[in-house]
């Protein structure tokens, strides 16, 4: 029994020791705001203290003690030690001593974890007292901004590793040092870097260009007018994208230096970058559309725009002289979100000898304000006639490109429209009453509606505007009537099965590319017909009406289950790249296998127009539609056979079976 208990208490002793040992703080306090402390004495002697982890994590708003009470003895706190406050997701913020004694934020100048996952503080203020910051000290926070202290010389390794809020951090001049991958996994894209930056730099602080360590840098700025010596080279990846800023009249020796003459694009302080050339790409052109590049005037065709040396230069979009924004352009590989001025004016960086292609330009500016529709969705909308009270439907950017936007659309912040989606014919805003009359490009980009209704007073659905969203699955879309041009990728990868183009004029390219249609029905109103306008293996029949005067050769590329086209043209339409371009044939379509129906002619002339007309022709069986006699001559003239009979003096006449009146309606 003895022998049991003398075990029982070694055990118990043992626990107790291994859990002090887990925590390894010799007491603990409560400061002012309530939060409980641990700490370890580091130096009895001198009564000097850390603050260690404990069972406790504290919450709140934190205030660092410089001192604290113990056994009647005041020990003063030199530092906070690693994974003091790792994990203490309650914290909202935390304010440090400024005694001189106080010193230290984590020990371990790699993995300190002091702060690690404390993602709802959202700034540090590091006081100039502080001399040493530990590795990773502020990993995982929620941070948006940081000041950094003039005591501090070294940002140890990893320091903001994913802290995604970070998007911006400036250093002190006495920064001389700057640890591996300081910036990586975080949202910083602007560093600021002192004038006293030593020999010796690691390339690794800025981090890579992609991968584990990518960095979404695009800016530094060096003070240091001579270049500091650089121990290896910086990422490729990095260096080709990043803006390097140094001193005024230091850019020879910084081209000159290693290291730092790998960065693409080296400016001096207040230097901006331009384009050697610039090329509109023109695959789809605006019409009306004048590119204004500092005071000179292009046309939206291609166009190109030299200059001697590096400067600055603004572009600008103007339609019926009113100023407008460039959404999306590529720039080297890369997709760049441009940034405009109150004037809608954009500045683009590049070298000398760069390129900058705008890819399917679009003119675009924010919306004006916001409303519930009947439906019960918040929509955007934007004033295209203040005089007339008319407003188009758009996206929370306008389908303007702005900071903090990944693409023109709806920001992570923001609730996107779902669901059922009617659109009214009128919106109040300010007591005043705006009539809607269109869908603006990008208007539902990046939302979840699932169906959308729209009024007949709809004008014009502009540039993907439903696009991406799937909306329609397994329905008839029906354009209204006052609607006369489908826009380029208007409902692409919507899931209509169905289309009545309504009073659509054109149809552009792409208008419903990769909707599951089984069928295109278009009215007398439609002129044109755009390439790729379906593009899907469901499409089995297309209907186009008696108006149309132009097919692209690439109107039905790919549609290869397509069994019937029926035109209600008498004159075969044009087929090719456009009106004043014909071709002969069709583009990735084969028409040998298609059955063309063409309107019924007295004379069949136009059946035979069709059979000698370029890429109609190729069609393997072309047929006349059916036709109902509407005259006794044309059923005689038809059939000269047939069987007249005279009955209380009116006229008949039999044929096939049946009998029709004078006037050619049959009546039995």
């Amino acid at each position: 029994m003895k022998k049991f208990l003398l075990f029982f208490v070694c055990l118990v002793c043992g626990i107790n020791a291994a859990m002090a040992q887990d925590w390894d703080f010799d007491f603990s306090d409560v400061v002012p705001l309530g939060q409980r402390l641990y700490y370890k004495i580091t130096d009895e002697p001198n009564k000097i203290v850390y603050i260690v982890a404990g069972p406790e994590k504290p919450d709140g708003n934190l205030v660092i003690p410089a001192t604290v009470e113990y056994n009647s003895k005041t020990y003063t706190v030199e530092g906070i030690r690693d994974r003091a406050f790792e994990g203490c997701i309650g914290l909202t913020s935390v304010t440090f001593p400024m005694a001189a004694t106080f010193t230290t934020i984590g020990v371990d100048p790699s993995m300190s974890f002091t702060f690690m996952g404390c993602n709802s503080i959202t700034s540090f203020v590091i006081p100039d007292n502080v001399t040493s910051i530990g590795g990773q000290a502020f990993r995982e926070t929620g941070i948006t901004s940081i000041s950094i202290g003039k005591g501090v010389t070294t940002i140890p390794d990893d320091a903001f590793f994913w802290c995604y809020k970070l998007k911006r951090i400036v250093l002190p001049d006495n920064v001389t040092a700057i640890g591996e991958y300081a910036f990586s996994g975080s949202g910083v894209k602007y560093v600021e870097l002192g004038n006293a930056i030593a020999d010796g730099f690691n390339p690794k602080a800025f981090g890579n260009g992609t991968g584990t360590y990518a960095s979404s840098i695009d800016t530094v700025v060096i003070n240091t007018v001579v270049p500091p010596t650089v121990n290896g080279s910086f990422d490729v990846n990095f260096a080709n994208r990043c803006i390097l800023y140094i001193p005024v009249g230091s850019k020879a020796a910084y081209k000159a230096a290693d290291g730092w003459k790998d960065f693409r694009f080296i400016l001096e302080k207040g230097e901006e970058l331009v384009l050697h050339e610039i090329i509109v790409d023109g695959y789809a052109p605006i019409e009306g559309a004048i590119f204004t590049v500092d005071g000179f005037e292009y046309a939206s065709t291609n166009f190109s725009f030299n200059c001697a040396h590096d400067e600055n230069f603004t572009i600008q979009v103007k339609i019926d002289n009113k100023a407008y924004g460039l959404k999306q352009v590529l720039f080297g590989s890369e997709d760049v979100t441009a940034q405009f001025d109150a004037e809608n004016k954009a500045t683009f960086k590049a070298t000398a000898n760069a390129t900058l292609k705008f890819t399917y330009v679009q003119l675009v500016h924010p919306y004006d304000f916001t409303e519930v529709v009947p439906s019960g969705q918040t929509l955007y909308f934007k004033i295209i006639d203040a005089p007339n009270y008319k407003v188009a439907v758009c996206n929370q950017s306008g389908g303007r490109a702005t900071s903090g936007y990944i693409t023109p659309g709806y920001d992570a912040e923001t609730t996107p429209p779902s669901g059922d989606v009617v659109i009214p014919p009128t919106i109040t805003h300010d007591e005043i009453e705006y009539a809607i009359e269109e869908i603006d490009t990008l208007a539902f980009k990046g939302s979840y509606i699932t169906s959308l209704t729209l009024h007949d007073g709809i004008k014009a659905i502009r540039a993907s505007a439903v696009l991406d969203t799937y909306c329609g699955t397994g329905t008839k879309l029906t354009i209204p009537a006052q609607c006369k041009r489908i826009e380029y990728g208007a409902f692409r990868d919507c899931r209509y099965n169905a289309v009545n183009t309504g009073g659509a004029e054109i149809i552009e390219q792409y208008a419903f590319l990769f909707c599951p249609l089984t069928e295109i029905v278009t009215t007398s109103a439609l002129k044109e017909f755009g390439a790729d306008v379906c593009k899907t293996g469901e499409l089995k029949t297309v209907e186009l009406g008696e108006n149309v005067e132009f097919v692209n050769s690439a109107a039905f590329s790919n549609c290869v289950n397509i069994e019937t086209i029926t035109i209600h043209a008498v004159t075969p339409p044009v087929v090719g790249y456009s009106k004043t371009e014909p071709t002969t044939g069709w583009r990735y379509f084969d028409p040998s296998a298609r059955k063309l129906i063409v309107p019924w002619s007295s004379d069949h002339s136009v059946i035979a127009d069709y059979k000698n007309a370029d890429a109609w022709k190729l069609f393997g069986t072309i047929v006349e539609a059916d036709h109902t006699p509407t005259s006794l001559d044309e059923i005689v003239n038809r059939n000269s056979s047939n069987r007249k009979l005279i009955r209380d003096g009116q006229l008949f006449i039999f044929r096939d079976g049946k009998m029709y009146n004078a006037q050619g309606v049959e009546v039995r």
